[in-house]
């Protein structure tokens, strides 16, 4: 809970150094390093850990924000989390940063699992539904998971709904049939 605390400090700092009408490009640049660091994992580590010496974090750091829109900014974002033991944190702060800019602009990131490819209208039907519910603009993740069977899971970061198939037999057995 702490560390969430932190992160949150540090997405509230960094954008309240970007002007507004330049959200688009820094969200541009959160979702690339969120994208970067997810499917590298080992740049974390790197950095993190004492496995690198200071000159050769900085030189990674300074790669990785390079080609951003704040390349600047985020190195010395980079640079002071180096500093302070703090870069493990960077997703969390990437994701505090994505989350507090959306909710500026009444939209809301929402991960939905689906059984299967739906349509595009079935999936424009999903959205409103689920725009009714948050009274905010939606952007998914999508993504197929044949194991909830038919229905959908929809999940921010604080609330799920899930209108599964999958879903409903599991309480169905609970309330049903009786536990040992």
């Amino acid at each position: 809970m702490k560390d969430f605390e932190v992160s949150k400090r540090y997405a509230k700092a960094f954008i309240e150094l970007i002007s507004v009408d330049e959200h688009a490009e820094l969200l541009e640049d959160i979702r690339g390093l969120q994208e970067i660091l997810t499917e590298n994992p080992e740049i974390i580590r790197s950095v993190h850990l004492m496995i690198l010496s200071h000159p050769r974090k900085k030189k990674l750091v300074t790669a990785l924000a390079e080609n951003m829109n704040f390349a600047e900014r985020w190195q010395s974002l980079f640079m002071l989390l180096v500093q302070k033991r703090r870069f493990s944190s960077i997703l969390t702060i990437l994701e505090c940063m994505e989350d507090t800019i959306l909710q500026e602009n009444n939209r809301v990131k929402v991960t939905l699992s689906v059984a299967r490819k739906h349509d595009d209208q079935t999936m424009q039907n999903i959205t409103r539904l689920l725009e009714d519910i948050l009274k905010k603009k939606v952007e998914f993740k999508t993504r197929v998971r044949p194991e909830l069977i038919a229905g959908f899971h929809a999940e921010t970061s604080s609330l799920i709904i899930d209108g599964s198939v999958k879903n409903n037999l599991e309480r169905f057995i609970k309330e049903k049939i009786p536990q040992n």
